[in-house]
């Protein structure tokens, strides 16, 4: 009974620890562009047009239905960071209570940089994953007792991301398909083909939502392909993983040094991954591969995508031998280590990011609604340079009190539209003529984004030099320490009326 209380008590120290940290970063924290994204299409578009739209996003539709309700309901735009704080917490939770490891491992999983930080604070549909890979693990040891609750969780962690499409057939493939068509099980039959029916039907709903973006301008525009090699593979794991960012200022060793041994990790966990659990193996390798393709065709290094990998070492350490938990051999313990090294360095990352959220700007969005909020008269035309950019300062900013002007795709808009994005190459031109388009009306105004370095353009200096244009916010002001705050930055300028 002692042992029990003294476990409880534990565990709700750890879980308080957990939840008072990451809820100071998370109201500290200002939303970027590509959170404020979902809460736009949210807000601004009815349910079908969603759907809709996400076929261009790529995504699948599950986070932005839990949203949907808070959005439509008029909840303040914090209650997208809220909600991610909370499934991260429930999430924590699960682990501490249900996860059959030791107090350091559940420790290592719940202090990673994912679970830590990006995951509770930087609000996208990521958060997710590990709450359904932890329900899943939860019943998986008895998965033949419940095929149906299975299989629902596989469907859903299908719908979160493109990455999470693979885990899920996997799962499926070796369960259902295993049971059913290779070992031919008789107990419990019928309940297993409705798990599998459900799982299929999640995984086909999400591929169905996706594959517009599979011809749309979006992905074709933005196909990048670049060197596809080991190298490249340790390099987006590495980096994306935050596994190596700021140690120079902490670690002893050299952070060449440091990348060794987590490369000798990495491999070591496959080798010994294989001979244990073909499964968690499969896993590994699949979501693996798949962050390989994704951010070698696609998209640059993103730290809540690449520590994706983390859930298979969450998956195999919860069920490879979880009834004999104290009784490791010496490979169980190289991996364990492995993964614990993986972990806790990850780990330090997110710790450090989230200390540097709270003292320093992650995004100008918010500021920046703030300077226009106080100066700008409500109903003023902002003319901007990219409207993937400017999307952060728009869910601050009341729905109706500002109209935003893309200046070279020559269309209003709330959210950012990829698809005409990828079509249309920015042209300063463009830009110009747009703003010219304007000059005889008041209260225009132009933003340009710092990451596009648009005000140092030739053209913008010399309307800057005649008069046409006149700077009234820098957002050079208060330099910022979050890497994505340099895309999130600022110039204002009035567009003064032509006399």
């Amino acid at each position: 009974m002692k042992i029990k209380v003294r476990e409880c008590l534990l565990n709700l120290l750890i879980f308080t620890i957990y939840l008072t940290f990451t809820f100071i970063v998370m109201i500290n924290h200002e939303a970027w562009s590509d959170e404020a994204q979902a809460w736009l299409l949210v807000r601004d578009l009815d349910f079908f047009s969603l759907l809709k739209q996400l076929a261009i996003e790529g995504h699948p539709s599950l986070w932005y239905l839990i949203l949907f309700p808070f959005v439509k309901l008029g909840f303040p735009y914090i209650t997208l960071n809220v909600v991610s704080w909370i499934i991260s917490c429930i999430t924590v939770a699960l682990i501490l209570k249900f996860a059959p490891f030791n107090k350091l491992i559940k420790i290592a999983f719940i202090t990673c940089s994912s679970m830590i930080y990006y995951y509770p604070v930087v609000s996208r549909s990521y958060v997710l994953i590990p709450l359904f890979i932890v329900l899943i693990c939860i019943f998986w040891n008895e998965r033949h007792r419940h095929p149906i609750i299975i299989g629902i969780f596989i469907a859903l962690l299908g719908n979160i991301h493109l990455l999470t499409l693979p885990i899920s057939g996997i799962l499926i493939l070796t369960f259902y398909i295993y049971e059913l068509f290779i070992k031919r099980v008789l107990e419990n039959k019928k309940n297993i083909i409705i798990g599998f029916l459900i799982a299929s039907l999640g995984v086909i709903i999400a591929i169905i939502q996706i594959s517009g973006a599979v011809f749309s301008n979006n992905l074709v525009n933005n196909i990048k392909v670049i060197n596809v090699s080991l190298v490249k593979l340790i390099e987006t794991i590495i980096y994306g993983a935050n596994i190596i960012r700021y140690t120079k200022d902490i670690y002893i060793m050299k952070v060449d040094i440091l990348t060794y041994l987590i490369i000798i990790a990495i491999v070591l966990i496959a080798i010994l991954m294989y001979k244990k659990s073909k499964t968690s193996f499969l896993l590994y390798i699949t979501v693996t591969v798949s962050i390989l393709v994704v951010h070698t065709l696609f998209w640059i290094e993103n730290t809540q995508r690449v520590t994706i990998i983390f859930m298979p070492f969450l998956f195999f350490l919860w069920n490879y031998k979880y009834k004999e938990k104290n009784k490791y051999n010496i490979s169980d313990k190289v991996i364990i280590s492995c993964i614990l090294f993986l972990l806790f360095i990850s780990g330090y990352n997110g710790i450090y990011n989230g200390i540097k959220d709270i003292s320093g700007v992650y995004s100008y969005g918010k500021k920046t609604s703030e300077f226009i909020t106080n100066t700008i008269p409500i109903n003023s035309i902002f003319i901007c340079d990219t409207e993937e950019r400017t999307s952060s300062i728009i869910p601050y900013l009341g729905k109706n009190d500002y109209k935003f002007f893309c200046g070279y795709t020559n269309e209003y808009f709330t959210f950012a539209n990829w698809d005409k994005q990828w079509t249309i190459e920015f042209r300063i031109n463009e830009l110009v003529s747009s703003i010219r388009q304007f000059n005889n009306q008041k209260n225009v105004y132009v933003i340009l984004s710092k990451i596009n370095k648009r005000e140092n353009n030739a053209i913008i200096q010399k309307m800057i030099s005649d008069g046409e244009i006149t700077l009234i916010y820098n957002g050079e002001e208060n330099s910022i320490c979050q890497e994505n705050g340099n895309l999130d930055k600022y110039n204002i300028y009035t567009v003064n009326v032509k006399k």
